[in-house]
């Protein structure tokens, strides 16, 4: 490295500054398509969380307070899960840990992360409606943002519940 300055630093002035120039300009176009992969890496990451949010929410208002054991089931299978990754993590972690001791550290963070996944899926962070109509009218809300529209069951419900409301009114 110290011979190409020695090589670089006999050149004329004219063809250093340009030199310069050119290596700040590839360093730039280089940054900013690397910042560019990772915002789109980001975003993808992102909808992707934030639809996993929405589906657990659905699970858990129509199969948990439903007292639907196969929501039940379902709910400890995702934890189930989130939880051998958290454990994955963190014996890497151990394991890369003689090697560099910043592997523990990021292999402890990443099965903390994991555990609070799981944690999501075994106590729903939500808000529970009073009513069963308002149950199910967030049950079709996040039917809609997931799948284009609700399901005829959730319609079919929804209409059931509504008359009966009518007639009491």
């Amino acid at each position: 490295m110290t011979e190409i300055a020695k090589i670089i630093s006999g050149w004329p002035v004219i063809i250093q500054g340009a030199l310069g120039s050119a290596l700040f300009w590839i360093s730039l176009k280089t940054l900013n398509w690397l910042l560019r992969v990772i915002a789109v890496i980001w975003s993808k990451l992102s909808q992707n969380a934030r639809r996993e949010k929405k589906r657990a929410e659905l699970i858990f208002h129509k199969q948990i307070r439903g007292q639907d054991p196969i929501g039940y089931l379902h709910c400890i299978y995702r934890a189930l899960g989130y939880l051998s990754q958290a454990l994955a993590w963190t014996i890497s972690g151990m394991m890369f840990s003689g090697y560099l001791e910043v592997f523990y550290i990021v292999g402890l963070f990443g099965g903390l992360i994991y555990v609070f996944k799981a944690m999501r899926w075994i106590v729903p962070p939500y808000k529970i409606h009073d009513t069963e109509e308002g149950r199910w009218r967030k049950i079709k809300e996040l039917e809609t943002e997931l799948n284009g529209e609700a399901s005829k069951e959730t319609n079919a419900i929804l209409s059931r519940i509504g008359s009966t409301v009518d007639k009491r009114n």
